[in-house]
């Protein structure tokens, strides 16, 4: 089931970022990091 939140912070993060830093960061998200990386995006 897709997430709102995290959807929404992910756009956000994009349109601030840009879609490279993004792929490249959420590519190499590992199980200890990924939770994290999810709530800083849900939050953004």
């Amino acid at each position: 089931m897709p997430n709102k939140k995290l959807e929404d912070g992910l756009y956000a993060r994009r349109t601030v970022l840009g879609d490279d830093h993004i792929d490249r960061t959420r590519g190499g998200l590992t199980a200890f990091d990924g939770e994290f990386d999810d709530m800083v995006s849900k939050w953004a």
